[in-house]
């Protein structure tokens, strides 16, 4: 009888340890049906930066107006949390890092859907701003969501640059 339980406890046993964790597929925007968002408002995630941005000790020492641009991606899944934040395309450590900071942070996000199904989506979201007298402003020329179509984020970064230029030319000259 010993016996007998001790095999069926190593089979059991067994059969546990070949049991794999189901993982999630992570989609790319192309491939939801409805992409995930922050709110219903596509320009709130820009309020929502501006207003929960810190401009650090390091950031107020430099220049008075300072603009550029990041990109910044990260994972939405089924259940609308935001993980894995990453980001590129950033001249300044000390903003990247406050970027990060306040995406890691946000409430939860409307998750993608697929066939009827929330769905993991990665979001590519880039960020055209500008401190202006320590005050960090965003561009409202962004999306919510950019797929990952090479030639669609090219186009998109580009508007971007050329609408942040127009903005700085303008507010430079107008001193």
């Amino acid at each position: 009888m010993k016996k007998l339980l001790f095999l069926l406890l190593c089979l059991l046993a067994l059969n546990c340890n070949s049991q794999t964790a189901i993982v999630n597929k992570i989609y790319t925007s192309p491939e939801a049906d409805i992409l995930p968002s922050f709110t219903d408002d596509p320009t709130y995630i820009n309020d929502y930066i501006a207003r929960n941005f810190r401009v650090s000790e390091i950031m107020k020492r430099q220049d008075d107006f300072y603009s550029g641009m990041i990109t910044v991606h990260f994972i939405v899944d089924s259940l609308g949390n935001v993980s894995d934040v990453n980001s590129y395309d950033s001249r300044n450590i000390y903003i990247e890092e406050e970027i990060k900071r306040i995406i890691t942070a946000m409430p939860k996000w409307k998750p993608a859907v697929k066939n009827n199904e929330f769905i993991t989506t990665k979001v590519f979201y880039p960020i055209a701003y500008q401190i202006n007298n320590n005050i960090f402003e965003v561009n409202k020329t962004n999306l919510t969501t950019v797929n990952n179509d090479k030639k669609a984020s090219g186009f998109l970064k580009l508007a971007i640059v050329g609408t942040s230029a127009i903005i700085i030319w303008l507010n430079f000259f107008n001193k």
